[in-house]
This record gives C-alpha cells, structure tokens and sequence, in this order.
C-alpha cells in the first residue's frame, strides 16, 4: 500500500512539473491527458473546477 501511495505523490510531481511556465489552458490539458479528474486537478492548481471546465470548454471549441 505504500508503494502505491509513493508512486501516487510521484505521479502528481511529475504532472506539476510538466505544467509549469504553461499558461493554464495548456495546464489542464496536460492533466487531463495524463487521467487526472477535474477535482484533482483543481486540488493541485488551486482553481475552481468550474473555471477549469469553462476553459476546457472554450479549449474545445476554439479549435472548430
């Protein structure tokens, strides 16, 4: 169970430090790619997870 938590922290160290000098659309599809949920995400990025949807939202539907 511990390895499991270890790996965990990891996981989400990696991920922050793939998001840093991204501005925050990029952040989230960052997180997102890498599987996290929007309440992890805003966990760890200190945003509201209805600010990440809206930009999820405008994310997708400036590339139409």
């Amino acid at each position: 169970m511990k390895e499991d938590q270890m790996l965990k922290k990891l996981d989400t160290i990696i991920a922050l430090l793939a998001t840093q000098g991204k501005e925050d659309a990029e952040k989230l599809k960052i997180m997102k790619g890498l599987g996290y949920p929007y309440s992890e995400i805003s966990k760890l990025l200190g945003v509201p997870e209805g600010t990440l949807k809206t930009w999820d939202f405008k994310n997708r539907n400036s590339k139409k």
